[in-house]
Order: C-alpha cells, then sequence, then structure tokens
C-alpha cells in the first residue's frame, strides 16, 4: 500500500482523508452525529415499544455493555463517536418513523399496521415489524423504500381487509 504524504490527516487505514470514498463520515462528523441520534432511536424505539434485544438487532448486534454506554452518555449529552453502520441505521430507522407519521395520524394506527402480516412482494406475509427488528441492514432498507413510496404516494397495495373498497371515481371529487 502506497503511504500518504508525510503531515497528511489519515483515518488509521495509511488512506488519507482525501483519498477515502467520498460517502463516508469523518470521525468529526460521526461525534457530532452520534448523541442526537442515539436519542432520536431511543425516543423512537420507546414509542414503538421495541424491546432492548430488538434495539441491539436494529443496530447490527453490538455487545450489550456497548449498546447502556451509548445510551448513558447521549442521555447525558456526552460526546461520543458510533460507527458508520450504527449510525446509518439509526437514519434508516428514523425515515421509516417519519414514512410513518407521513402516513398515520395516529401512532396506534402505526404500530398496527406495523404489526399486521402484509401480502405486499417485500414483506411476503410477514409484518413490517419484522423486517424492522431483523437486525439486518438491507431489511430497514426494504422497508423504508417501501413507507417511502407509499408515503409519496408512488405505491401501496390495499390490505386484505380493504380489498373491498372501490375506489373513488372523478364525480365524487369536489372542489368547492
Amino acid at each position: 500500500m502506497e503511504q500518504p504524504v508525510e503531515g497528511a490527516p489519515t483515518d488509521g487505514s495509511n488512506q488519507t482523508i482525501a483519498e477515502r470514498p467520498s460517502r463516508s463520515l469523518m470521525r468529526e462528523d460521526r461525534t457530532r452525529l452520534s448523541g442526537a441520534g442515539l436519542r432520536a432511536f431511543i425516543a423512537i424505539a420507546e414509542l414503538r415499544k421495541i424491546s432492548s434485544k430488538e434495539r441491539l438487532a436494529i443496530l447490527g448486534s453490538p455487545a450489550r455493555s456497548s449498546y447502556d454506554r451509548w445510551r448513558r452518555r447521549a442521555l447525558r449529552h456526552d460526546e461520543f463517536c458510533l460507527a458508520e453502520e450504527t449510525l446509518r441505521r439509526i437514519s434508516l430507522v428514523m425515515a421509516i418513523h417519519a414514512a410513518l407519521l407521513v402516513l398515520f395520524t395516529d401512532a396506534r394506527d402505526a404500530d398496527e399496521w406495523l404489526g399486521r402480516p402484509h401480502d405486499a412482494v417485500d414483506f411476503g406475509g410477514r409484518r413490517p415489524r419484522d423486517l424492522l427488528v431483523a437486525g439486518e441492514c438491507t431489511d430497514l432498507m426494504r422497508l423504508h423504500r417501501f413507507l417511502r413510496a407509499a408515503a409519496t404516494g408512488h405505491y401501496m397495495p390495499p390490505h386484505a381487509d380493504e380489498a373491498s373498497f372501490r375506489p373513488y371515481d372523478e364525480s365524487e371529487i369536489i372542489f368547492e
């Protein structure tokens, strides 16, 4: 491996910061985002009644002691630095939560939707909550993609309970 220019800042991998992929977050950025991100994650997890074991899975299965240390530091507003992958997972949970807020005016309705088996291809008869707590980043991305499409009006197949509803026609849409 080629040695970095003498005096150039490195990230510990003998790669200068300029040589790193542009999508990578610098340590300072991760430190700045870690406390607020974890506090938001904790609030969402409490709202959605996500267990401690499920929280660890969502975050990529850190050691329980690490999570407890992060939690204490976040709640005290102390400085700490989460891994980029952990921050990515937190970001996905926040985006999922935001999409649920767009789709459902009541948290109970959102929780009900998360808890019902769904026939959409992304779920294959599983509950959306199962994707949320499975521990795979790809499952979080799949749930986020589905909810973002639904929240922006691009796609959301009806649930089996809604199959008997007929769509509105133009004569029923009235502007006054």
